[in-house]
């Protein structure tokens, strides 16, 4: 069962970094590293303020996080953000010990490119949504359904996710003002295992595929008085097919990414000092769409059960906080920000009383509390640096930014 759990792995894990297909079925595992998905948003300056954007969306990381907030920009303007992370996954095993991988990586997490025009603003955007290289996790299989104890799984595994989209922000009045967002998420990933007993390879299982789907996001921006700003976002996650051929059987999946409603306010004190506070409303249970998995207590080729309740994942509510003072030295200016976010548990879970292997290993999660600094200053008249740093205790982040404004 091991084996057959192990080749699987790839389709749960598209599932919890919350890939998503469009097909038949997402399909559990029994050595599921519940790898997640962030719904942070994009740039150093957001993240340094605990993620907490939604109603602040005034620069060009708005075309993803609040496309409404393309109409505060007065020049057309470039960005980039170059991220370095290290996750900590928690995989509990039948006997109850955690396991932990730890899984780094680092790039080109964000592009945009927005340009102003009378009362509307274009951008343009391409945003990294996961980056996931495991290499040689090895899993040690207990003896169920005739595996050996002690045989050993060898698993690498990379996945890569990008958007690429385009945003709109209209200013229908001076103090509201509309926006959306459509693009197309890129999914690619190469899966391997190989299936060892005393240390003699039996078996090696290899998957590679892509998968395509588009997204797309409505918002607001509004201003109803002074420098009180309130920010609405509805995001409708993709769905990505994916496939592979098991034991001689195709196996299609149905990995929905949830749909997120945010709404964010933010308050300007003094001109020099900004409170925001986001909370973003998640749909965790998308992932149950069509969802089927491994029951061991049925016969042969009758085994891929559609769940009707046995696995529930929870939605959830994600607090954001953040703060940024806007300060000089000379005649430079310089803003220091710090945040906090809330990311509650929302791990699939067994909920069943059938199976005691998913009973055992499948329970629910672990809530983190993150906290973030950063600073950022305007290097030049056109240029301007960002820098920030989260830590909770699944996760390591740093993110630079750079923002460059055309004459």
């Amino acid at each position: 069962m091991k084996a057959r759990k192990s080749l699987l792995t790839l389709s749960l894990l598209s599932c919890s970094v919350f890939m998503a297909a469009n097909s038949e079925a997402l399909v559990t595992s029994l050595i599921d590293p519940n790898i997640d998905l962030s719904f942070s948003n994009p740039g150093a300056r957001a993240n340094a303020m605990g993620g907490a954007f939604i109603g602040v969306a005034d620069d060009a990381t708005a075309a993803y996080t609040n496309p409404a907030g393309l109409t505060i920009l007065t020049q057309t303007e470039a960005s980039v953000e170059v991220k370095s992370a290290e996750i900590t996954t928690r995989i509990r095993q039948e006997d109850q010990t955690i396991l932990e991988l730890n899984n780094s990586t680092d790039g080109v997490s964000f592009l945009s490119y927005a340009k102003p025009s009378g009362k509307s603003t274009f951008a343009l955007f391409r945003h990294e949504f996961i980056n996931i290289e495991l290499d040689k996790f090895t899993f040690v299989s207990p003896a169920i359904l005739g595996e050996l104890a002690g045989t050993t799984y060898e698993t690498k595994l990379n996945i890569r996710g990008a958007t690429y989209g385009a945003g709109l922000g209209v200013k229908l009045h001076d103090k509201f003002s509309i926006g959306g967002s459509i693009g197309f998420s890129q999914l690619n990933y190469h899966y391997s295992v190989d299936r060892k007993y005393l240390d003699i390879t039996n078996s090696r299982n290899e998957v590679s595929d892509s998968a395509m789907d588009e997204q797309y996001s409505l918002s607001l921006l509004a201003n109803p008085f002074g420098d009180l700003n309130v920010g609405l976002v509805y995001r409708v996650g993709p769905e990505l097919n994916t496939a592979f051929t098991y034991y001689g059987r195709r196996l299609e999946n149905t990995l929905k990414v949830p749909d997120m409603y945010g709404i964010g306010i933010s308050y300007r004190f003094f001109n020099s000092l900004t409170l925001a506070v986001d909370a973003n409303r998640i749909k965790y249970s998308d992932l149950l769409e069509n969802y089927y998995y491994f029951d061991p207590n049925k016969v042969i080729n009758a085994e891929w059960t559609l769940n009707t309740g046995d696995f529930e994942a929870n939605d959830t509510t994600e607090v954001h906080a953040g703060f940024e003072y806007v300060f000089s030295i000379g005649e430079t200016p310089f803003a220091l920000r710090g945040g906090y976010f809330h990311k509650p548990d929302h791990a699939i879970h067994y909920v069943g009383t059938s199976i005691a292997y998913y009973q055992d290993t499948m329970k629910e999660g672990e809530d983190d509390d993150i906290f973030s600094v950063g600073i950022g200053g305007v290097l030049s008249e056109n240029l301007q640096f960002d820098i920030a740093g989260s830590s909770g205790d699944f996760v390591e982040e740093i993110n630079i930014s750079f923002v460059y404004r055309f004459q």
